[in-house]
C-alpha cells in the first residue's frame, strides 16, 4: 500500500513522523470500514510499479509530508460530511485521520526547516499526490 512506499521513500529521516502518524492504526481503520461497506479490501500493487514521491533530501520529504500529514484537515471536513449523509457511515477511517494532532508539529517543523529548495518542496508534495493516485488506481501500464 501507500504507506509502505511513503515509509521506504522517507527513510530513517522522518522514522518519527511516521510513529507519531501511526500509519498501522489508519491502515486498520480502512480495512475495516472497507469491510462495514461490504467491498473489497484496496488490492496490493508491487512497489516498484509506482511513481515514487521525491523525498532524496529535506525538503522533498518536507513536501510529501504535507501531503500525507496535511489529511487530516480534510478528514475532518469529509467525516462530517458522510455523517451528514448517514448516521451509520463507515468513518472510523476518517475519524482515525481527523483525530490526528501532528498538523501543528509539523507545521513548526517546516518554519524551523532549512528548506533549500522551494522547488523541491514542491516537487514532493506533487509526486506524493501522483504516487497516492497510482496505488488507488493501480501500477503504472508497463
Amino acid at each position: 500500500m501507500f504507506y509502505g512506499t511513503l515509509e521506504r521513500c522517507l527513510g530513517d529521516g522522518a522514522k518519527s513522523w511516521l510513529r507519531t502518524w501511526e500509519f498501522g492504526q489508519h491502515i486498520m481503520r480502512l480495512d475495516a470500514d472497507l469491510a462495514g461497506m461490504r467491498l473489497k479490501p484496496l488490492p496490493e500493487h508491487a512497489a516498484q510499479a509506482f511513481r515514487m514521491p521525491v523525498c532524496s533530501d529535506e525538503s522533498g520529504r518536507l513536501g510529501a509530508l504535507y501531503v500525507v500529514l496535511g489529511s487530516s484537515l480534510g478528514a475532518r471536513l469529509l467525516v462530517r460530511h458522510a455523517r451528514a449523509l448517514s448516521p451509520v457511515a463507515a468513518t472510523a477511517y476518517l475519524e482515525s485521520l481527523s483525530a490526528s494532532r501532528v498538523w501543528p508539529q509539523y507545521l513548526v517543523e517546516l518554519e524551523g526547516s532549512s528548506v533549500d529548495s522551494e522547488a523541491r518542496l514542491l516537487a514532493g508534495a506533487l509526486t506524493t499526490f501522483d504516487s497516492v493516485h497510482d496505488h488507488l488506481v493501480g501500477p503504472l501500464p508497463t
